[in-house]
């Protein structure tokens, strides 16, 4: 499983590598964009200066580097959809990437991922969690129709489910989300302006970002019935623990075909990001000396871990917490 975190500084390169980075996604926007959009209007689901490159100058110096390095770069057009009108400056970005040599472009957007996969390039396309593969049906409309090289699944999913849409598309790849930023909604159907960072409610509670603003679930009419309560709880659970982090999960994650984890890092702080790195690294390699899940779950979580007892309740911030399960007892040992 190879470690693909987020990159804005062509300085930051190298001490990733070092650390243990070997992909990196990244995004530019440049006076083009600035100019007749500024940054209201999003070109990736990270539109804040500096979360992105401001030239494709520094894309391809990244990209450059990086493959000297063995390390591959992916570019951003995850945006979940685009206009008519954009598509004159969308081409022009799209075509600086693949002149700028990148690896892949992500892509949230089905139509714009299928037009640029029909240019026939040598750049692979990634799916974006906004893509919003939860299912097996999903993935295999990627990989045939589009086609797509690979998935990126959504954090709400259980490793369970995971396992399932894997098995179903074999061939191509798959990246999980393992560390930073756990949403409270479901990527692909959260259609929050990111550059707005704050916002009040009506008592003046500041919320930041918006994403943390409650919700309700409210049923549909469909023409097959959905189990309405479990969505309710699976949906209210995460507005209540937010997790960020898989990391203890890494010990069942290992024995998938997964290619990539995925840490959330543009416009992180930079020292921290290389502490997440080595983290994940030192994780990945104990995953694989430990004899069973116990075994490296206790290591790991005396560690890092920010699982805790709030009088009879755990309080869990796990990406997949089904994982805390799988070992009796676990749980009170925490707590002693």
């Amino acid at each position: 499983m190879r470690i693909c975190t987020g990159l804005v500084s062509v300085e930051d390169l190298e001490p990733f590598i070092q650390a243990g980075a070997e992909e990196f996604y990244c995004g530019v926007i440049d006076n083009d964009w600035l100019n007749r959009y500024n940054y209201i209007v999003a070109v990736n689901r990270r539109p804040w200066p500096d979360a992105n490159f401001s030239s494709f100058r520094e894309l391809a110096e990244v990209v450059e580097i990086a493959h000297s390095f063995g390390c591959k770069v992916f570019f951003t057009m995850n945006e979940h959809c685009y206009n008519d009108k954009q598509l004159e400056i969308i081409n022009h970005y799209l075509e600086q990437a693949v002149r700028c040599e990148v690896d892949a472009i992500i892509f949230a957007d089905l139509g714009l991922a299928s037009y640029f996969a029909g240019k026939k390039t040598d750049v692979d396309v990634h799916i974006s969690t906004g893509g919003t593969v939860f299912n097996r049906y999903t993935a295999e409309m990627y990989a045939k129709e589009i086609p797509a090289d690979r998935l990126i699944l959504p954090r709400s999913l259980s490793i369970a489910e995971m396992s399932k849409i894997i098995d179903s598309v074999p061939g191509i790849e798959f990246e999980v989300f393992i560390k930073n930023e756990g949403c409270t909604y479901i990527d692909g159907f959260c259609n929050f302006v990111h550059g707005t960072r704050f916002i009040n409610n009506d008592e003046g509670i500041i919320y930041n970002p918006p994403c943390v603003l409650r919700y309700n679930i409210v049923e549909s009419v469909t023409p097959e019935p959905y189990e309405l309560p479990l969505l309710e709880d699976k949906l209210n659970w995460i507005l209540d623990n937010k997790g960020d982090c898989g990391v203890c999960s890494l010990y069942y994650l290992d024995q998938l075909p997964i290619t990539s984890l995925k840490l959330v890092s543009r416009a992180s702080d930079r020292d921290q990001i290389l502490k997440d790195i080595r983290f994940v690294r030192s994780a990945v390699d104990l995953c694989r000396e430990a004899d069973n899940f116990e075994q490296y779950y206790q290591e790991i979580s005396s560690q890092i871990c920010n699982n805790k007892w709030v009088g009879e309740k755990f309080i869990t911030h796990c990406y997949y917490p089904e994982i805390l399960d799988n070992v009796d007892g676990v749980h009170k040992r925490l707590r002693g």
